[in-house]
């Protein structure tokens, strides 16, 4: 996979910035673009889900609101569907909310105030970490009847149907259609789509393949798209 880090300079980062007060989130959405990243910003009001289906950004950034019901809830639901960085901006250090955002699925909670070259660190560490390649950089895979579109995150199969992916489902999607008919070793199939320390171990894989499988095979209990290959990994096979 390719470091995010090196390749700053030569794609665009989409963020995407939930705000509850359009000056503040004008502020960090300046900070950001610092560091060449494109900005979208959204009102805590809108379809936020929505937004992220559309947008597919590389980072989401939620403020501090009046309340915590609204955010807590959105990044439940989007930790649910990609693994990328979700950034809580606060100004509440209370523990307990603290905890209970970590426990919803956000990766970092940033206490304010703090000076903007330390939350730029912050951004850039988490977009290292997270070792994922902007869409903007990968081109469609089309392998017979198939059709991968990386970034609206769509698989077409043979039988023309369309199926929305997650991040990861196209991750692997990517890596097994680069191999058509070639077992992938399952520990660099590991390696690749979470990161060498990202917490990826085979049994997540299989979770993984398994959905995958509910999702494109028209058997899932007796798969011909996705193929196990005992102990070497999987087998993407195109009919």
């Amino acid at each position: 996979m390719v470091d995010p880090m090196n390749t700053f300079s030569n794609a665009k980062f989409t963020a995407l910035i939930v705000y509850d007060e359009p000056e503040s989130g004008k502020i960090w959405s300046s900070v950001l673009e610092q560091i060449d990243l494109h900005v979208h910003m959204a009102n805590i009001t809108e379809d936020i889900i929505g937004t992220w289906r559309d947008l597919l950004p590389d980072l989401v950034i939620f403020e501090d609101f009046n309340t915590k019901i609204e955010e807590l809830s959105i990044c439940h639901k989007l930790r649910k569907l990609t693994p990328i960085p979700i950034l809580l901006l606060t100004s509440k250090n209370d523990e307990k909310l603290l905890l209970e955002a970590y426990q919803t699925g956000f990766d970092e909670c940033i206490v304010q105030p703090l000076h903007p070259l330390l939350f730029l660190a912050k951004v850039r560490a988490w977009m290292r970490y997270s070792r994922f390649i902007p869409s903007s950089l990968v081109e469609d895979v089309h392998v017979q009847d198939y059709l991968l579109e990386v970034q609206q995150r769509g698989l077409t199969t043979a039988d023309g149907t369309r199926h929305q992916l997650t991040y990861l489902e196209t991750d692997i999607m990517y890596i097994l259609m680069k191999n058509p008919g070639k077992p992938v070793n399952s520990d660099i199939l590991v390696e690749s789509i979470w990161g060498k320390y990202g917490g990826g171990d085979k049994i997540m894989l299989k979770n993984l393949v398994y959905r995958l499988r509910r999702k494109i095979e028209s058997d899932p209990i007796s798969p011909t798209i996705l193929l196990t290959d005992g102990r070497l990994g999987y087998t993407f096979s195109p009919q």
